[in-house]
């Protein structure tokens, strides 16, 4: 999917008009973390990833990971922000499996936070709109549960060009589709 978006971006805008920053919000689950890494290696638009809960334990955990893994690949230019949680909804048995392989992986590969090693990651939400303002348009690529991004365009104070989701659970399934 995230190798797939940036040549959908660039045919979607006909060249016209100039190409929006983008914006990943995510739950901070292995298989979006791998999105993640391509973007960041592949796309220079990427400029903001926003988390919430989900795949991960809290918002502040996610963007910890996405903070840590962005800033290995050389990607401190990109703002992370931990957002708001998302509605509690008891996880499948499959997820909570994920997520504690996704905790081992996470210690073993990008190593504990140290503040002075790591990439910041903000978690004031004004803040997080502020810097949206600011840097837009965005193209919004949505990984997990949509309550940043529902809010944001309720808000409809960030320009927001294109709108991508991507969902991986169909509800009352056991295992992920």
């Amino acid at each position: 999917l995230a190798l797939a978006f940036a040549p959908r971006a660039a045919a979607l805008s006909g060249g016209a008009m100039p190409a929006a920053h983008l914006w990943v919000d995510t739950d901070a689950g292995f298989d979006d973390l791998l999105a993640i890494a391509a973007l960041a290696v592949h796309e220079k638009r990427l400029k903001l990833v926003s988390t919430t809960s989900g795949a991960c334990e809290t918002p502040t955990a996610g963007a910890d990971r996405v903070a840590r893994l962005l800033s290995r690949l050389g990607r401190d230019d990109v703002m992370v922000v931990a957002g708001r949680c998302a509605p509690h909804v008891a996880p499948a048995p499959w997820l909570v499996e994920a997520r504690r392989a996704m905790l081992r992986w996470a210690a073993k590969t990008l190593g504990s936070y140290d503040a002075d090693g790591f990439a910041p990651f903000v978690i004031d939400e004004v803040g997080a709109e502020l810097a949206l303002r600011a840097k837009g348009p965005y193209d919004a690529l949505c990984l997990g549960p949509l309550t940043n991004v529902a809010r944001v365009l309720e808000r409809n104070d960030v320009p927001v060009a294109s709108t991508t989701v991507m969902g991986g659970n169909a509800l009352g399934a056991d295992e992920p589709e």
